[in-house]
């Protein structure tokens, strides 16, 4: 099966992290016109601009980043074929040492960033009578864990949400659908104890981190036009079985 993205303008968000550069790559490997926001990683940032894409600095901490990001795609894109919701903090502690500005952080970061973006992005979206929406979640969000609560929060948040905009934005024609990676080796997870590190591969059936590439390639097939009846869904990209 051979996946073309030509033509197709797609936004991802958090492009220098290990999920958000394979992403990008595969994107443009496959012919996208590819958008990607990023907030400290500028060597990275330079380097996937090299290979064609197009580089914004945003803080998603801040509405007025937000909406000039949002001001300037609207300035340079006639429509946008997708968004992928990939960029998220994380600061975890145990709830009863973890800080309201933690807190709120993550949840603004990782909950309502996207959900600005995916309504503020609607009207592009529409204009190109093929859109979608992913939102990158994590196992977390569902099943949580200690000392992620905030982070927990956020993500099954944009769970739930996931399913009702694809119910709202489904009469329009857009696609709106959420893919969770399993436990990859990344920034979000590089300061866990390495005995919580170790401890996630062996969680795994097959004893291996999740593959970010493969993640990726699975992105890009839900944003290829093989996909055009599928919405409302949650992709498990993981090898633990939970009960």
């Amino acid at each position: 099966m051979q996946i073309s993205l030509k033509d197709k303008k797609i936004i991802i968000t958090g492009g220098t992290g290990c999920l958000g550069e394979e992403i990008v790559n595969a994107a443009l490997s496959c012919g996208a016109e590819v958008f990607f926001t990023f907030f400290s990683n500028k060597e990275k940032a330079v380097s996937l601009e090299k290979k064609g894409a197009k580089a914004f600095l945003l803080d998603i901490r801040s509405s007025q980043s937000v909406n000039n990001f949002i001001d300037r795609i609207k300035q340079m894109c006639e429509h946008v074929d997708a968004l992928i919701n990939n960029a998220a903090i994380v600061r975890d502690s145990a709830i009863f040492k973890m800080t309201e500005n933690n807190w709120d952080e993550v949840f603004i970061c990782n909950y309502q960033f996207p959900v600005l973006l995916s309504r503020k992005m609607k009207t592009l979206l529409c204009k190109s009578k093929r859109g979608k929406i992913i939102n990158v979640l994590s196992r977390v969000g569902k099943h949580g864990a200690v000392g992620q609560a905030n982070y927990a929060a956020a993500k099954g948040a944009l769970l739930e949400h996931t399913k009702i905009i694809a119910e709202e934005y489904g009469k329009e024609k857009i696609l709106v659908n959420a893919v969770t990676p399993g436990f990859m080796l990344s920034g979000l997870t590089n300061k866990m104890p390495e005995k919580i590190v170790e401890q996630k591969k062996e969680q795994s059936c097959l004893n291996q981190y999740s593959n970010p590439k493969e993640t990726a390639a699975f992105i890009t097939y839900l944003l290829s036009d093989y996909v055009r009846s599928v919405s409302g869904q949650v992709f498990h990209i993981d090898s633990r079985i939970f009960p």
